[in-house]
């Protein structure tokens, strides 16, 4: 009823005074959701291709301009995240997608939950008020019915981000 309506307007208030935003990008494979993403960016550094590239959440935090790019992985039962590449956008984007290719191979057998990546995002890096920015990548809907790859966690990774994130934003396809 009306105490969970509370509960959810004191928690978007809670996060937008803290400055933390997480905006879930949803869409359907090949719909133009990574070179969405990547115009939002700047820079081309999320993998595309033909297959199916998310096998899980990735966030994408803001990067302070003096800071290196970098690209982070976590898995589950493991507090500390794993650096796969940082520095170069071009070589974070050939590192990223050959992990992604790995974890589709081997069916996640390393357990990866998420990737977090950070870089700068040009189209907010404007605004001191956007400090706290994530844009959240998830797995589409039609990845969901991959061949010979648990699609369960792909399921779990886009639901769990469609529950806990701020906003959502749906991106239709780009051909429409």
């Amino acid at each position: 009823g009306l105490h969970s309506i509370e509960d959810e307007l004191n928690k978007a208030l809670s996060a937008l005074q803290a400055q933390k935003y997480q905006v879930a990008v949803i869409a359907a494979m090949k719909a133009g959701k990574s070179t969405f993403l990547n115009a939002m960016i700047g820079a081309d550094i999320l993998a595309s291709e033909s297959e199916a590239c998310t096998v899980c959440r990735t966030d994408v935090r803001l990067l302070e301009a003096e800071q290196v790019p970098k690209l982070l992985e976590y898995r589950q039962g493991q507090r500390k995240p794993i650096l796969i590449s940082e520095g170069d956008t071009g070589k974070i984007r050939q590192d990223f997608l050959e992990r992604t290719r790995a974890i589709r191979e081997n069916n996640n057998s390393d357990n990866t939950t998420r990737f977090e990546l950070w870089h700068s995002i040009d189209a907010i890096s404007k605004y001191s008020s956007l400090a706290g920015f994530t844009l959240v990548d998830t797995p589409g809907p039609n990845e969901w019915q991959s061949a010979g790859f648990n699609t369960i966690a792909l399921k779990q990774a886009a639901l769990e981000a469609l529950r806990t994130c701020n906003a959502i934003l749906f991106v239709l396809d780009y051909s429409s």
